[in-house]
């Protein structure tokens, strides 16, 4: 889930059934979140250098950068189960 607190967005988890929430990053933006098929794995964009950089983080809260990112992006998600890829979304700017 995408956590909002003091119009901050954060990466976040929740069991079922519990009302117990585990904030898994920090950012000052970081939303678009999509769990990996084997549910292991969030993937997100945040804020870096101004641009949408694509990130990811597991259930224990260690957060990895995608590298080799030449474009803004946004709402990143994984596609159908075991296919090894993620579908990115370059966001497009006037600039």
């Amino acid at each position: 889930m995408d956590h909002n607190r003091s119009n901050k967005y954060w990466i976040a988890i929740m069991k079922v059934g519990s009302e117990d929430i585990t904030e898994l990053t920090d950012g000052r933006l970081d939303e678009s979140s999509s769990f990996s098929p084997n549910g292991q794995i969030i993937i997100f964009v945040s804020e870096l250098n101004r641009r949408g950089s694509i990130f990811t983080v597991t259930k224990d809260g260690d957060v990895y950068r995608v590298r080799n990112q030449l474009f803004d992006a946004c709402e990143p998600a994984w596609e159908p189960k075991n296919s090894g890829y993620v579908k990115i979304v370059p966001y497009k700017t006037n600039n």
